[in-house]
């Protein structure tokens, strides 16, 4: 299943935005640390708020989730692939 929430202002309530950012965001984490292990997890972590106010909502989201639980994301800027990040679990 693909879902869809264009800029975060799909007709869906507000809890069910937040719970898909923190999906993301979670995806995002992981898979940035395992494939920047070079770079201290710290310095991720110290992005979270960016990606959650900043990147993630001004870009055009696509997420694939299986069983409930979003694998991986790509995000569309200005219709430019900016982002591309698949769960490390996957």
């Amino acid at each position: 299943m693909v879902l869809y929430w264009g800029n975060l202002t799909h007709d869906t309530s507000i809890t069910s935005r937040i719970l898909l950012i923190d999906q993301v965001i979670t995806v995002w984490l992981e898979a940035s640390i395992k494939a920047h292990d070079f770079v201290d997890g710290e310095f991720w972590e110290s992005k979270v708020t960016d990606m959650r106010d900043i990147y993630i909502p001004s870009a055009e989201n696509y997420v694939y989730e299986k069983e409930g639980i979003i694998k991986e994301f790509i995000s569309l800027y200005t219709s430019t692939l900016a982002a591309i990040f698949v769960s490390p679990d996957s």
